[in-house]
């Protein structure tokens, strides 16, 4: 099946001739039908898009509510459209077939709608600290007894808040939004099939938020775009990326001059924090949290007339395996000497010399192989009617084997971690997998936990996206478990264990702290374990407690350290408030034996606290057995 990366941006197309013969009329050449999925199993829904060939070298999506004609089987639904997608919906088993046809072309897709059964559920995103009175969205992605992953749409999942006291969820659109502080589980169900996370509300008031990069003036030729980004900083000294934060808008000060508004006449979107100069002027860029009237720092940019000297097209490889896609670059030059150069690969017109290989937004997908041809493919991008190309032959290289990284990772209860897969090719090339060339993430299950005598999906503590991401979806206090996160790509597969521990990872006063660790993630960290000195559930003397800390990663997260005795004493406070056990009732850590603290109390001896004031501070000697809970400085 012919496939593509579609990047969902908008597109500023500058392609006009300066030429005073009128060109020839621009006509199209040919309709391609590209269909997201092979294989759909039943009551899923798909998405399609048909892209548009033209003579002048161009590709654009075509508005699919405006097809001349566009046909299917009937054990499928492409009724749902928008203007630029229809989404299929898959009734019945068996081989499904769709044709459309434009302006006299035609193209035809088949593919097969499965009898697969939903087997697993995971809730994205992972648990997260949401403000009272703030909102979140979440999505469900269900994994299917064929491995295959696919995102559910709102209709046919049943959301829930355990307690709406602390957090509703909107059942039709999967918005959650904080109503008081405190704990609640966000679930999401297909008749007997469950999916949960956790969702911990707090109360906390915005300080500041502050765009990045923080220069108060810069400047932009018509024609450009600039990307920024944004950190929320609150009270209690946390701070959060809000960059596409749902509760967060992004603003201009004047929409002729200087625009973010993310949708354009073909159909392409872009993130809002992306911005486009339209005309010379000044305008100003903030972000703002409208609920609670907090604007940001104000970059203002002075959008002017610079000299355009020329595009530059690179690539990242000039070979790309059949079925593979890469991205190439558009340089644009600015100013009398090339001083000021800006990427406009979102902005230009790709276009290919050839069937092989199809290009949108400069990625390249290649089609059929050509290293037997005369000559490579040419990828051609035009800005501002100058143009540049760069050559690229497409391979009949096979895929040998596959790396999935990153390794040797912890993901903590209720949080995910991105996960990539990196092929290794028969021509000795290497080249980035993705969910459009066919790459199937899966977990596989290292263990009987739940005792039924299989090692089945109902042992399995994690799930996995279609783009690769995992989450912890621990739903009780049993000790870490290890799932392998496995990519799968024509027969070969790559895979990664991964630690899942079910403890919660908390936050205090800027500060991010790491629940008791069992023996599989000391283990994991190389770190020395003794277990005759094991004391209830402790087992680490201050050196190891200090080597543990220094060696863990924890969702991607490499900064850990052991708390002082103040920070930690401070944490147990909060956490364990007017003599309750939250810290054990709710979030099971363990509150008999005391934990280490890197503060000194005498020679060969630190402070050890017991939490709750169980036992009370101590100063232990170094080589006695105590528990450990890591922190780290929340970035």
């Amino acid at each position: 099946m012919k496939k593509i990366v579609l990047f969902v941006f908008s597109l500023l197309l500058i392609g006009c001739s300066d030429h005073d013969d009128a060109p020839p009329p621009i006509t199209l050449t040919k309709i391609d039908l590209i269909i997201d999925r092979d294989v759909i199993p039943v009551g899923v829904t798909t998405q399609a898009q048909v892209i548009g060939y033209y003579t002048d070298g161009t590709t654009d999506r075509l508005n699919v509510t405006q097809l001349d004609t566009l046909e299917s089987s009937s054990n499928i639904d492409t009724s749902d459209r928008d203007s630029y997608t229809f989404f299929i919906t898959a009734n019945a088993a068996g081989e499904a077939k769709l044709t459309v046809s434009e302006a006299g072309f035609t193209d035809t897709e088949t593919f097969i709608v499965s009898d697969a059964e939903l087997t697993s559920i995971a809730v994205t995103p992972g648990y997260i600290n949401l403000i009272e009175g703030l909102t979140q969205t979440y999505s469900a992605t269900g994994t299917y007894s064929d491995d295959s992953t696919h995102l559910l749409e709102p209709d046919v999942v049943l959301w829930a808040s355990s307690d709406t006291a602390v957090s509703t969820i909107d059942n039709a659109t999967a918005i959650a939004t904080a109503v008081s502080a405190g704990n609640t589980t966000i679930s999401a169900t297909v008749g007997i099939i469950n999916g949960e996370t956790n969702l911990r509300t707090v109360y906390k008031t915005l300080s500041s938020i502050e765009i990045m990069p923080a220069t108060e003036q810069l400047s932009l030729p018509v024609g450009v775009t600039k990307t920024f980004y944004a950190r929320a900083f609150y009270d209690n000294g946390t701070d959060e990326d809000v960059t596409e934060n749902e509760n967060f808008s992004w603003k201009t000060s004047d929409s002729l001059i200087l625009t973010n508004n993310h949708t354009n006449d073909d159909g392409f979107n872009q993130p809002y924090n992306i911005y486009t100069a339209k005309e010379i002027g000044v305008a100003d860029v903030t972000l703002e949290q409208t609920s609670v009237n907090v604007i940001s720092n104000v970059i203002t940019i002075n959008v002017e007339h610079k000299t355009y000297q020329g595009i530059k097209v690179t690539s990242e490889s000039n070979s790309i395996p059949v079925g593979i896609t890469k991205h190439f670059t558009a340089t644009a030059y600015f100013g009398e000497n090339n001083e000021d150069q800006y990427d406009v690969s979102l902005l230009s017109h790709w276009s290919s010399n050839s069937d092989a290989a199809s290009v949108v937004l400069g990625f390249v997908h290649g089609n059929t192989v050509t290293v037997n041809t005369n000559a490579p493919v040419e990828i051609t991008a035009t800005f501002s009617s100058q143009s540049d190309f760069e050559t690229v032959w497409i391979t009949d290289a096979i895929v040998q084997s596959i790396d999935v990284t990153p390794d040797n990772i912890i993901i903590s209860r209720g949080y995910s971690q991105q996960y990539t897969a990196t092929g290794h090719f028969s021509d000795g090339s290497s080249h980035s997998l993705a969910a459009e060339e066919g790459v199937a993430w899966s977990v596989i299950l290292n263990s009987d936990l739940n005792g039924d005598g299989l090692s089945d999906t109902n042992d399995r503590n994690s799930e996995v996206t279609i783009d690769g991401l995992v989450t912890n979806i621990h739903n009780d206090f049993s000790d870490t478990t290890s799932d392998n996160v496995t990519a799968k790509l024509s027969g070969i597969s790559g895979s990664e264990k991964i630690y899942l521990p079910s403890k919660i990872l908390l936050q205090h006063n800027g500060l991010e702290f790491s629940g008791t660790p069992s023996v599989g993630e000391v283990q994991a960290m190389g770190t020395p374990y003794d277990p005759e000195k094991a004391y209830y559930d402790a087992y680490l003397n201050f050196s190891e407690a200090q080597a543990y800390c220094d060696a863990l990663v924890y969702n991607a997260f490499a900064n850990w350290r052991l708390p002082t005795r103040d920070e930690l004493q401070a944490f147990d406070d909060e956490y364990n408030p007017n003599g309750t056990t939250d810290l054990n009732s709710i979030y099971n850590w363990p509150l008999i034996a005391g934990y280490w603290t890197s503060t000194e109390s005498d020679v060969d001896k630190h402070h050890n606290l017991g939490l709750l004031n169980v036992g009370g501070e101590t100063s232990f000697p170094d080589d006695y057995a105590g528990n450990v809970s890591c922190v780290r400085v929340v970035n």
